[in-house]
């Protein structure tokens, strides 16, 4: 590690335009995957978020048309509510 580390000051020492160019590239690169992931994310997010909408129109369906009882109703219906506000929360405080 201490020879790395002697490395990397020698390099600057020699051409310190070099190793602030690599670290700025490499901080780039970092920024970029970080981005996109977060982007990844925030699309699976939201996909769940228009599964979960369109579970809720089912589920009511169901529960009119005699299919589904009252109870499992809004058990579902509670737990489908739940995860829709923390997903929406979620991606409100990464947008802003």
């Amino acid at each position: 590690m201490l020879n790395k580390i002697r490395e990397c000051a020698r390099a600057a020492l020699i051409d310190g335009e070099a190793v602030a160019g690599k670290l700025s590239d490499t901080c780039e690169a970092e920024q970029k995957g970080q981005r996109e992931a977060l982007e990844r994310s925030l699309a699976k997010d939201g996909e769940r978020i228009d599964v979960l909408e369109k579970m809720v129109l089912r589920l009511y369906e169901d529960t009119a048309a005699g299919r589904s009882s009252e109870a499992n109703f809004n058990l579902l219906m509670e737990k489908t509510q739940k995860e829709q506000a923390e997903l929406k929360a979620k991606v409100e405080q990464v947008t802003g």
